[in-house]
């Protein structure tokens, strides 16, 4: 990469990261161009040419906010600690994630619908996400909290639906924290089970 490269790589980072700021502290949609602009010290042009719209730098801040986030998940997957606090701290990430979303009004629907969005997040998934969640289910065959007879992909779509409760308003709260324990709690020992070896105490 050659100088000018640099400087331009190096200044669309700074964009990125004035727009983040701004974004969570007054939101999306109280947040325009030219605040951006001010933030970043770069003109209201640069902006443009670099992201095309306002709607095009949003795209730019979430998807770069998912790869922070995907390195955060990789870390947790590739680390040492057992299987249940994996996915408790999996459960409280999400919760917290979609919380700062939701504040920081990121999550539009409209924003979903947007075809380069859609591509990403169904590639994010396939090439990224399902690996390493299948890592995961490995672990948790070896540590005896998965059952060998149910099948990967049983697994798959439930860890799928609970990602999902995860992502639930009464669950996003800051002050819920027991409810996701007792909600983690669950996902691994159902209504009736007890915890392998416990009572369920």
């Amino acid at each position: 990469m050659d100088g000018f490269a640099r400087r331009r790589a190096r200044k669309k980072k700074a964009i990125l990261k004035a727009a983040q700021n701004l974004f969570f502290r007054s939101g999306v949609k109280n947040s325009n161009i030219a605040d951006i602009a001010r933030e970043a010290a770069v003109s209201q042009v640069t902006i443009y040419n670099y992201f095309g719209s306002k709607a095009g730098l949003v795209r730019e801040v979430v998807l770069e906010m998912m790869e922070d986030k995907w390195k955060e998940f990789e870390g947790l997957i590739s680390s040492e600690i057992p299987f249940p606090e994996k996915i408790q701290e999996m459960v409280d990430s999400k919760s917290q994630t979609t919380r700062e979303f939701e504040e920081a009004e990121f999550l539009d629907p409209v924003f979903f619908q947007d075809p380069v969005v859609v591509e990403y997040i169904d590639r994010f998934y396939r090439e990224r996400t399902i690996p390493s969640v299948r890592k995961l289910i490995s672990q948790g065959r070896k540590e005896g909290y998965l059952p060998p007879f149910i099948s990967d992909e049983a697994i798959l779509a439930y860890l799928a639906r609970f990602k999902d409760m995860a992502g639930d308003p009464e669950m996003i709260a800051a002050g819920n924290k027991k409810l996701r324990q007792d909600i983690t709690y669950l996902f691994f020992y159902g209504l009736f089970g007890n915890k392998p070896g416990g009572s369920g105490n």
